[in-house]
């Protein structure tokens, strides 16, 4: 059968034994999730119960040559394949509820195909693996992301479809072949395909950045390059996507309480991440504007000013792709490699580094040398992106592309050095320590390091930060050296603030320092035990032990975050 252009179509038209559906490199995987999957089964469910047709939107499709005698008809989905993917998976399970004894068989040859000929043809090693899901293993292990979600969507559907009884079911199947109709739109080439690839999305998943990307590649590959770097890309992509899925499964693994590393991430901040740290890859690189759509906007461009000169195309295309996949894969195994790395652990986790230190931090693990510029990144990150609470953007985009673009180790030390000195000296770090400084993201780590605990992430999260004398102590405060109009604000002055369990907080809330011994004597923490043994000793403590112990950690604070 051969689709008409322009024309609406039944769906049994589309799925029967002689078309199949193909997704073209230039498309991103199976992204659909519940939430769309959802959506689509309320369409297909209210039109059904109503009896009336539904719509279901336009089908953008590329036809395929033929290849020898084969007289299967082949469509490549330009835009479509989230929706027929998941009718695909819809009919799959609606057809697996059919009794042996009905037409079953019949059904599934016609609908679904058979694993040397199913009627959708997926990207990479999904196809391989939704042919081994669909017709034999449906426990088959998934491994990516998009595998996950043809999974999630799969149960969904066969969770929907259970209080169905076959007579239903086959009423249904009936009804989607029948009364569910596409506009179905064909093109003439690739390219013409991949420009409307670039232009369109699917119902309730806008495309991303990363997806634009790829087929903005691919077309000035099929337009200028006679498709010379099509394996290329589409190898190296499937890399990216890969190590996207790992990213944000290790970003998942990572968070507790609603929070982990980097708190949100999503594609474009690696996108924005990689750009920063990429200057030699773009003649216009603005380092003010790392936004998605100006990443997009330069790389069209990079490939539109060479369009007429291909190598200079071939250069900028193959360039960027390599360093893009390197980026990424490098950026997805320190993260996996986070927990297993007791150091890792405690600065990416307990400290947390700012994200715009994230272009600096991926391109020295790519040289294998990030272990050495952890202490000076650890200074930084206290001094300048904490204690300080400045963000200098600007100078960190140029370090990082300076790494990049092969900088000597010892310039990078010197320059990192430099930036600490100017922003976080050590004169400006003691003044601000002195200061009201309770609420300061930097204390809680800072007090973890003063106590010279080796504490797993799980036990760090647990601790709180506490008043030595409470911050609602109804003590007598001249007693203890405190005068009563400045006590709100030694209160909060680092003397006075140690580490305590949460559990074990409470206990201690409001009490003098001689009723909170105890407490503090069970503590994990060996400052906060020191501190309940001094009380106990000398059956004492003051004004003067808070400021003799701030100035103390404030010290301990210069040597042990050092500029050099």
């Amino acid at each position: 059968m051969i689709l008409a252009n322009s024309q609406t179509e039944k769906f049994g038209s589309l799925f029967n034994a002689g078309l199949r559906f193909e997704i073209p490199p230039y498309q991103r995987k199976y992204s659909w999730r519940l939430k769309q999957a959802e959506e689509l089964w309320e369409d297909i469910k209210n039109s059904y119960e109503s009896g009336e047709d539904h719509f279901m939107g336009t089908l953008s499709l590329l036809e395929v040559e033929k290849e020898g005698i084969q007289t299967q008809e082949v469509y490549e989905i330009i835009d479509g394949q989230q929706r027929i993917t998941t009718m695909y998976l819809l009919l799959n399970v609606l057809i697996d509820r059919i009794p042996e004894s009905g037409n079953k068989d019949e059904l599934r040859k016609n609908i679904i195909g058979d694993s040397d000929n199913p009627r959708i043809k997926l990207l990479g090693a999904d196809d391989e693996w939704l042919t081994t899901f669909i017709f034999g293993d449906k426990d088959e292990v998934a491994t990516k992301r998009s595998q996950k979600n043809i999974q999630e969507v799969h149960e969904y559907f066969k969770d929907i479809v259970s209080s169905y009884d076959s007579d239903e079911i086959e009423a249904i199947i009936k009804f989607m072949q029948e009364r569910i109709k596409f506009l179905i739109f064909k093109v003439k080439d690739p390219g013409q395909a991949i420009k409307m690839f670039s232009s369109i999305n699917d119902r309730g998943l806008q495309l991303k950045t990363l997806d634009k990307v790829k087929s903005i590649l691919m077309l000035y590959d099929h337009l200028c390059l006679e498709e010379n770097l099509k394996n290329e890309i589409n190898d190296s992509f499937e890399k990216i996507f890969d190590a996207y899925d790992q990213i944000f499964t290790s970003m998942e693994d990572l968070e507790v309480d609603g929070r982990g590393v980097l708190g949100t991430l999503d594609e474009d901040t690696v996108l924005s991440h990689h750009y920063i740290s990429a200057r030699e890859l773009f003649t216009d690189w603005n380092k003010k504007n790392p936004s998605a759509k100006n990443i997009f906007t330069q790389i069209k461009r990079g490939c539109e000013s060479n369009r007429n000169k291909p190598e200079e195309l071939k250069k900028f295309i193959s360039g960027y792709v390599s360093d893009f996949t390197d980026f990424v894969t490098s950026y997805s195994k320190l993260l996996g490699g986070i927990k297993s790395n007791p150091e890792y652990d405690k600065v990416f986790r307990c400290l947390e580094f700012s994200g715009t230190l994230y272009p600096l931090i991926i391109r020295l693990y790519m040289l294998g040398k990030l272990e050495k510029f952890i202490p000076i990144l650890e200074a930084i990150e206290i001094r300048i992106y904490k204690l300080r609470g400045t963000n200098p953007k600007a100078d960190i985009h140029e370090l990082s592309s300076a790494v990049s673009g092969g900088m000597e180790l010892n310039e990078i030390n010197k320059l990192l050095v430099d930036f600490c000195e100017y922003y976080g000296g050590n004169s400006y770090i003691k003044n601000k320590l002195r200061e009201q400084i309770y609420s300061n993201s930097a204390i809680k780590y800072i007090l973890h390091s003063y106590s010279g605990d080796k504490l797993k992430f799980n036990e760090y999260r647990k601790l709180d930060k506490e008043h030595i004398f409470s911050s609602n102590s109804s003590i007598q405060l001249s007693h203890y050296g405190f005068e009563e109009s400045s006590y709100d604000y030694e209160k909060d002055k680092i003397g006075n603030i140690c580490l305590l369990e949460a559990a074990k907080n409470k206990a201690a809330s409001n009490k003098a320092p001689a009723d909170k011994v105890q407490v503090y004597l069970e503590s994990c923490v060996k400052d906060t035990i020191k501190i309940g043994s001094t009380i106990k000793k000398n059956n004492d403590f003051n004004k003067k032990d808070i400021d003799a112990r701030g100035e103390e950690i404030i010290e301990f604070c210069i040597r042990e975050f050092k500029i050099n």
